[in-house]
């Protein structure tokens, strides 16, 4: 009987929150795991993170999070640590096609099972532990520098929409 009832509880709560992942927006430039620099909580593996131009966020310690898009010039600083994403990197892709994935420090960063996507005239510095599990995409009219140094693994190949 409290196990139905446990399972009932769960299935309230999947029902409640529409079974859609948590998001998280920047709202001030600052540590990735840093609750002042959210709109919502710390970006977790299951939430989205969007992260607006004029913002930085920066990965200082490990970091965890979903699909992840830079808007409108947003910044992804990797610093210390690693980030681990549980889908894909967007870079440029919406908005005025420009953000930036900079290096700050010896962090990598692994899209689980997806991509890393660029647009625009949007840049990424990618790195020696750098994993992208599906590929690399650049779309449009896109003019995106991608820099590599060290050795990137990616389990799929290119493509250019």
């Amino acid at each position: 009987m409290r196990k139905n009832m446990n399972l009932a509880a769960l299935a309230i709560v999947a029902l409640a929150t529409g079974g859609v992942a948590q998001a998280s927006t920047i709202v001030q430039s600052g540590d990735w795991n840093t609750p002042s620099t959210w709109s919502g909580p710390v970006p977790t593996f299951g939430e989205n993170v969007t992260i607006n131009g004029g913002f930085t966020a920066t990965v200082g310690s490990n970091a965890t999070g979903s699909y992840t898009t830079l808007y409108n010039g947003g910044t992804l600083a990797l610093g210390a640590g690693n980030l681990t994403l549980n889908n894909q990197l967007r870079i440029g892709m919406d908005g005025n096609g420009v953000g930036s994935l900079i290096r700050t420090g010896s962090g990598s960063f692994h899209a689980v099972n997806d991509w890393l996507r660029i647009g625009g005239t949007a840049s990424a510095q990618l790195g020696a532990g750098d994993i992208v599990d599906s590929g690399f995409g650049m779309y449009g009219t896109s003019t995106a520098t991608t820099v590599v140094g060290g050795s990137v693994v990616t389990g799929f190949t290119a493509d250019n929409d």
